[in-house]
């Protein structure tokens, strides 16, 4: 299998070698390690095409052989003939778009997604003969989205564009228009964009001008609709004809009724919103300037798992949105727990841990320290130097699991804290438990110690239990 596969890559690379012998090795160096047979009949095909392609226009026959040796060596072959067709319905109109399809192609037939395929080739028949501007910018959109979208986002930001050249776009408004599409969709926020993208589809398929409108609209609040909630919004906006520009209004949230019934629709809280009213209540409370924070900025950490929210003892850190909630009141509620669980670990000193004064203690009752093992580092690593928490950790054989049991330990400590102080509180955590979604079977142990203080939180203590006693 191995002799076959090494004869048929020979086969394909021999017309290369002929152009350019530093070509024909590096592409040959690509298939190092790669046991897979194209199958004769494809090699013969590859090697046919580019030898053909090498005497009419040697650029051509290297980019095509260079995309197929990528297609081969990185993709498993997927995709080899239907790239091989599209280099040849391109190299039918231009040599250049010939060219401009070995180059782009790769990605799009790795895709393996024949409608994503289908609308590509499309826009090398119909903006190819505009130039290779217009279809550059076009195909280079196509990537960009496939890239950090799949095949689903490349295929609705294909059918836009196909809503667009069906509309009679003219190639400088084409240009803009793929500009905006790209900048706008790539803001979108990941976990939300794709369908947020077939809401911009839909707009763009009713009139390719309320695409603006509509990303100033997300941009002021419309980005903040749950999925449901969007597609109605939309339902509405393109209801009934358009007078006087009432649909650009409309999405665009310039009109009342927009701006009315986007708030209407509205669940999700945004933690910008509410910063204010937080640090409010978390100076008052604690009497320390507290400040919140998104997620995205925990600083970098030996921690790898997700968290729904944590706190360094100076800032808390909480999600971006808060969409737990069927209203925008219970998810503005779900904040003020979570930032109210950070503070209790705060004022119940789970940050005040000193490692050297411990070891002081111990020393002095007589207790035993940990003894790192023979293969232990003694000196903690680097990326345990930045607390004495994880300087402790990595005085143990497995630092991991003294970090479950420890964190075990803390937040019972800091649920009887809780009990103590602000029982009232406590009750309402209940709140958090029946709105988290169950856990995974692959939970990550910080999601499980998580779970647990929310659940250990809300049973509450019978007249007949011993609280424990408190630092």
């Amino acid at each position: 299998m191995i002799y076959e596969a090494a004869n048929d890559y020979l086969s394909i690379l021999d017309p290369v070698f002929q152009l350019d012998a530093d070509l024909g090795e590096r592409l040959l160096q690509s298939f190092n390690g790669c046991q897979l047979s194209p199958g004769g009949e494809i090699a013969e095909r590859i090697a046919v095409l580019v030898e053909s392609w090498l005497n009419h226009n040697p650029e051509v026959a290297a980019a095509l052989a260079a995309g197929c040796c990528e297609l081969l060596s990185q993709h498993d072959g997927r995709g080899v003939a239907a790239y091989l067709d599209a280099v040849t319905a391109a190299g039918q109109v231009t040599p250049v778009l010939a060219r401009s399809a070995a180059e782009k192609f790769v990605v799009v037939c790795a895709a393996d997604d024949s409608l994503l395929y289908d609308l590509t080739l499309g826009f090398f028949r119909d903006i190819g003969p505009w130039g290779p501007y217009p279809l550059g910018q076009v195909t280079n959109g196509v990537l960009a989205l496939l890239e950090i979208g799949g095949a689903e986002l490349g295929v609705s930001f294909a059918r836009m564009i196909a809503a667009a050249l069906q509309q009679g776009v003219v190639e400088k408004e084409l240009v803009r228009l793929v500009e905006r599409l790209v900048t706008g969709v790539k803001g979108l926020s990941p976990d939300k964009r794709l369908w947020q993208a077939i809401q911009l589809e839909r707009v763009i398929a009713v009139d390719r001008q309320l695409a603006p409108a509509f990303l100033r609209g997300l941009e002021r609040g419309v980005r903040f609709l749950k999925e449901p909630q969007l597609q109605e919004f939309i339902d509405v906006a393109l209801d009934g004809d358009d007078q006087g520009e009432r649909r650009s209004r409309f999405l665009g949230l310039e009109a009342i009724a927009g701006r009315n019934l986007c708030h209407q629709l509205q669940t999700m809280a945004p933690l910008a919103s509410q910063l204010t009213s937080l640090q409010r209540y978390l100076n008052s409370r604690s009497g320390q300037a507290i400040s919140v924070r998104p997620l995205k900025e925990i600083p970098k950490a030996p921690v790898t798992y997700q968290t729904v929210s944590c706190t360094n003892g100076k800032k808390i850190f909480l999600p971006a949105e808060m969409e737990l909630g069927a209203t925008v009141k219970e998810n503005e509620n779900y904040y003020r727990l979570l930032a109210g669980l950070e503070l209790a670990a705060i004022e119940a000193q789970s940050f005040s841990f000193d490692l050297m004064q411990w070891q002081h203690s111990c020393q002095a009752s007589g207790m035993a320290t940990p003894m790192p093992g023979k293969n232990q580092q003694t000196i903690p690593s680097e990326a345990f130097r930045f607390s004495d928490y994880y300087a402790f950790f990595a005085l143990f054989p497995h630092p991991d699991l003294a970090e479950k049991l420890f964190n075990l330990a803390e937040f019972s400590r800091i649920h009887s804290f809780l009990e103590c102080y602000y029982p009232g509180f406590a009750r309402r955590v209940e709140l958090i438990t029946g709105a988290l979604p169950p856990l995974p079977d692959a939970a990550s142990a910080g999601e499980e110690l998580a779970r647990y203080l929310y659940m250990q939180m809300v049973s509450s203590c019978g007249p007949h239990e011993r609280r424990l006693n408190l630092p």
